[in-house]
């Protein structure tokens, strides 16, 4: 069986993807048959994929779909189906040329557009409709949660299974049961194993997306506060170069703070596989909604997750059992998709009302 799946988004995207891999690595191991599976995508989300998921063929997906007249010379001449976890204009395009060269059958996952397109746009409507009598977006919060009876979240990584198991001809009960595993590496030497370490990433792909560093604070201050005196925890910060001025903030807050135990600032000075390294010795992040906190349970670390003008409805939220997520019940977020558009009332209260106590407190339970 020869398989071929195009994924070229983010880095959190891909790694929630891989659970279309894990699903076609359990099939054939039902089934006795072997799979040769090939991955369409891009730097750096195609490096990750590189190393930690052996036996998977990685191929650029630059130029891939401006072949005309021909099939892709590094793909098999024959293939069996192509699953387009993407779903753009580009991936489309893609697999339509796969599927007339290669004989492919194509597969998707319903990412349920049509969803969170409603959520967005009642958001935006009654945000702050009536607030005097229903409170802040209280309409808006209404007709989420009619929304939601109607069309409950499904997790991302279960849309890729799914689209796997459509792929191969199966039913979708093996699918439910799939999660996203990479395979972890060694953990990074900077960590002293004789301590327990805490990952925190503050930054994220847009602004709007960024908790402010007091909510950070806040969390770390309850959860340390519910600890024994005799217990420490080692935080290290990460992120890119980009957010570097994020972490250095909350190290000068931690820093205020008298934090007990030691504080590594690594934000720009590593590189993913790197990164990947750090999340595999650690045993838990706090993040907001972002790429490293996927990575994280990828890894089986418990990851806690401050949502703003993004929402748990999109599929994007924990899955281990440790894990949480965290936001404000308030009518106007989602505010947009992905987290793009700034706050348009100036005040994120998305982050600021977060319980950060109840945050604190599930941190702390990993840690006791």
């Amino acid at each position: 069986m020869k398989l071929v799946i195009i994924r070229s988004s983010s880095i959190g995207d891909v790694v929630l993807a891989t659970a279309a891999i894990q699903y076609a690595l359990d099939w054939s191991l039902r089934h006795n048959q072997p799979v040769e599976l090939h991955w369409i995508g891009r730097a750096p989300a195609l490096e990750l994929i590189r190393l930690y998921c052996p036996g998977v063929a990685c191929h650029d997906i630059t130029g891939m779909e401006k072949s005309r007249g021909r099939g892709i010379s590094n793909l098999p001449a024959e293939i069996d189906a192509c699953v387009d976890l993407q779903g753009n204009l580009r991936s489309r395009r893609l697999a339509a040329h796969i599927r007339r060269w290669h004989g492919a059958t194509i597969s998707r996952p319903d990412k349920k557009y049509a969803m969170r397109t409603i959520l967005v746009v009642s958001a935006r409507l009654f945000g702050r409709a009536f607030e005097r009598t229903f409170g802040r977006g209280g309409l808006g919060l209404m007709c989420q949660k009619t929304l939601g009876k109607f069309s409950p979240p499904v997790p991302q990584y279960q849309l890729a299974a799914l689209a796997m198991a459509k792929a191969l001809g199966e039913k979708s009960g093996t699918a439910i049961q799939i999660k996203p595993t990479l395979k972890a590496p060694e953990p990074d030497a900077r960590l002293d194993r004789n301590m327990t370490w805490l990952a925190i990433a503050p930054g994220a792909s847009y602004p709007a997306k960024k908790a402010p560093a007091q909510v950070f604070e806040q969390v770390l201050g309850r959860c340390v506060g519910k600890l024994p005196p005799d217990i420490q925890i080692g935080i290290v910060l990460l992120g890119d170069q980009r957010e570097r001025t994020d972490c250095d903030e909350l190290e000068r807050r931690l820093s205020a703070q008298q934090w007990d135990g030691p504080v590594l600032n690594l934000a720009g000075s590593t590189t993913l596989t790197e990164t990947v390294a750090v999340l595999a010795g650690c045993r838990a992040i706090l993040s907001n909604d972002s790429s490293l906190a996927h990575i994280a349970e990828s890894l089986g670390k418990s990851a806690f997750m401050l949502f703003g003008p993004t929402t748990e409805a999109f599929g994007f939220a924990p899955h281990l059992p440790q894990s949480r997520a965290f936001s404000a019940s308030l009518g106007c977020r989602p505010c947009s998709k992905h987290g793009k558009t700034p706050c348009r009332y100036k005040d994120h209260a998305c982050f600021r009302t977060i319980d950060t106590r109840s945050a604190g407190d599930a941190l702390a339970e990993v840690f006791a």
